[in-house]
């Protein structure tokens, strides 16, 4: 080919690459946006979000908005425009989570806010926030007629992430980002008709929404660097529903929550710069971390408000125990039908609402009659969760969180001293918590209903002062048997204390009969094959157990549900069994529930069947030790598929707990010879609420 010829294909390949080049910039081009269909309707609602939600998100409110939801809607608006910190629970279904993203979406398209951080209770609830606000600006044509520069570009865009890189408007980046995480608005020139910024860039431009699950990594790294060298910080968070029930449950979630909101979400705004907050939410348990950031005591800075489904509670509860018969009969038909129960309270309703206030009118189901119905409704389904969930007023039973304070501990006292054996005890037992310096001693005596005595507690060797923690004892089995070794030690010192237990010897009072230990439980978890050598060589082999205690946590199967073989039993909390390795039999103790158990029966009141109490002493101080290793552990209830079980986990500092495990200890030991409390459920780990008492109703 002549060079003439080269050049001239040369110049045609250049000129056709350039055609393409031009088609393709003109493909991504999408020319200037559309102007405002209805400039007065947008303007309207500037600094209105109750006007926003019902002209551009009707959909999603289809209910007339209540009292309720008004005063959260102005504290939303002040939050957004003015940098408050605004909490609020409400009940569930009021539409609190819809509120907020439509805040959300507002304070975008408005430009009241730059950059919003959704934080859910996990990414994938904060996922769930941006996804529902896309959807809104995507699909939504109200709102796409009058935020074309939002809504135009990202309709073009079509939910197709890698079309953003080359998106253009009048010959521009759009610089949008579309992705599941992370959004930027398109940078666009304002539509014609907004005067405000007629020839400027849309006052969305460039505006960011991210997203986190509070305890992920994405809040830490909330500082963007943007396409034009910008280094922005959220101005607005939304933390949406930031728990979930198993945080809830658990002292140490709630602890981390709740120092993670006050400490790296409000330290999310750049420096000088002031941060608004709005946590949607609802108070799971009492004493959760929504219920402590709704404190204003314990976190001012916090405007926290509590809404109920009802306020006050119908003077006649006696007609409502007789319509909630009729309403749970209709439940059980095949199909279920209320019309029996609908009936009753048409012809009672004036004197059934009589005292309380539905506090949204419009929220019942199209078969209920009034929004009091259907509040009381859910109250007959399950009491527990209609005052959690729709009145954000958990129920505290004394099953439940309402265990004693260390303080409570040393004063509940019976009437008698130090190993004086009240007359309502049938048995005595001892169990024995095996260290490697020491023994720790406690002995109960139990009545017939389960009444638990503590006769006396002692460590052993016996230590000079009455309050001690096991890195500061001077009396050890090192000092006490010099020469042994240390399983020699320790089978040296059972045996000696052996001795003494078996043969102790109390008066019971008034009747003055002689009473001994029946059993003496002795843990074997730590140096289990010497503990074993003692049993097989101790005389008092038919009086004493060697007990190992295990954890049967949420998601292990329930020791109720092992299969016994010949010669083995099981009961409550309880698996009797010959060791794989040893002829030495043993008692499997499920700590959980024997901790549950223990907490429950010192929790319940003198006087009352099962109640724990300690021996009488001049100085409550005089049980500091007790009570603190009595108090060292607390409770989780996880939910695993089992049912409902209580985890224990020692409190921070790590406390000693050899008292308590004590203290479990010979109550399982106690059932094991067969003693039982006619009013516990040992069957299941559910808890039952405690029954309320309606005079006292909002006092």
């Amino acid at each position: 080919m002549k060079t003439s010829e080269k050049r001239n294909y040369a110049d045609h390949k250049d000129r056709a690459g350039e055609r393409i080049n031009q088609m393709s910039a003109s493909g991504r081009d999408i020319g200037s946006v559309p102007k405002i269909k209805n400039v007065r309707r947008r303007n309207k609602c500037e600094f209105n979000l109750k006007l926003f939600c019902q002209t551009y998100l009707p959909e999603a409110f289809p209910l007339p908005f209540s009292e309720i939801h008004d005063e959260m809607i102005a504290r939303l608006e002040e939050s957004v425009l003015h940098g408050a910190l605004y909490a609020f629970a409400c009940p569930r279904g009021s539409g609190k989570t819809t509120i907020a993203r439509a805040a959300t979406l507002w304070a975008v398209s408005y430009s009241h806010s730059k950059y919003v951080f959704l934080i859910g209770a996990n990414s994938g609830k904060a996922v769930d926030s941006l996804e529902s606000i896309k959807t809104w600006i995507r699909f939504i044509d109200v709102y796409a007629e009058d935020f074309p520069e939002v809504a135009y570009p990202v309709r073009k865009v079509n939910g197709i992430a890698h079309r953003c890189a080359g998106m253009t408007s009048e010959g521009r980046s759009c610089k949008i980002e579309w992705s599941k995480d992370f959004v930027v608005l398109p940078t666009v020139k304002a539509p014609q008709n907004l005067a405000k910024f007629k020839n400027k860039d849309a006052p969305s431009s460039g505006t960011v929404i991210a997203v986190s699950g509070l305890t992920g990594n994405g809040i830490r790294g909330s500082l963007r660097s943007m396409v034009d060298g910008r280094q922005i910080r959220p101005d607005f968070v939304l933390l949406d529903d930031p728990q979930t029930d198993e945080s809830a449950a658990s002292a140490p979630q709630n602890l981390t929550r709740e120092k993670l909101i006050s400490g790296a979400v409000l330290g999310m705004a750049a420096p000088g710069k002031k941060i608004s907050a709005v946590m949607p939410c609802t108070v799971i348990q009492k004493g959760d971390m929504v219920d402590k950031i709704l404190d204003r005591k314990k976190h001012p800075l916090w405007r926290g408000t509590r809404a109920k489904m009802i306020d006050g509670w119908p003077v006649n509860f006696a007609l409502w125990e007789q319509y909630f018969e009729k309403y749970r009969s209709g439940a059980l038909l095949e199909p279920p039908s209320y019309a029996e129960a609908n009936k009753f309270y048409k012809s009672n309703q004036n004197e059934m609402d009589n005292g309380c206030h539905a506090t949204w009118e419009a929220r019942r189901n199209d078969d209920e009659v009034s929004a009091i119905q259907h509040a009381m409704n859910l109250y007959c389904r399950d009491e527990a969760t209609f005052f959690s969930e729709f009145q954000n007023e958990p129920i505290v039973s004394n099953e439940e969180t309402e265990f004693l304070s260390m303080g409570d501990v040393m004063v509940k006292q019976h009437a008698f001293g130090r190993n004086v054996v009240p007359l309502e005890v049938e048995t005595i037992k001892a169990f024995v918590d095996v260290q490697k310096e020491q023994f720790f001693v406690q002995i109960w005596g139990y009545s017939e209903t389960f009444d638990g005595y503590l006769l006396d507690y002692f460590s052993f060797p016996k230590q000079p002062s009455g309050y001690f923690n096991k890195k500061t004892i001077s009396e050890t089995f090192s000092k006490h048997y010099p020469g042994k070794g240390l399983e020699a030690r320790i089978y040296a010192a059972a045996n000696d204390l052996h001795d003494i237990l078996f043969g102790l010897k109390w008066k019971r009072e008034n009747d003055k009969a002689t009473m001994t230990i029946s059993r003496v439980g002795m843990d074997s978890r730590y140096k289990t094959s010497t503990l074993r050598r003692v049993y097989r060589d101790s005389p008092y082999q038919d009086r004493l157990t060697l007990c190992m205690g295990v954890a049967y946590g949420a998601k292990r199967k329930p020791i109720t549900q092992k299969v016994t073989k010949t010669g083995e039993r099981k009961g409550s909390g309880w698996f009797y069994t010959a060791s794989r390795r040893a002829s030495v039999r043993t008692l499997e103790i499920d700590t959980y529930f024997w901790k549950t158990f223990f907490h429950q029966r010192l929790s319940t009141a003198i006087g009352d069947a099962g109640c724990f109490s300690l021996y009488k002493v001049k100085t409550p101080q005089a049980h500091r030790l007790v009570a603190e290793h009595f108090t060292s552990e607390y409770r989780t209830q996880l939910e695993g598929s089992y049912g409902k079980v209580d985890e224990w986990f020692v409190r921070p500092g790590s406390p000693d707990n050899d008292y308590l495990d004590c203290a479990v200890g010979a109550a399982a030991i106690a059932s094991f010879d067969g003693l039982t409390f006619l009013g516990a459920d040992f069957s299941e780990g559910r808890k039952r609420a405690k029954k309320v008492d309606w005079s006292k109703w909002g006092q």
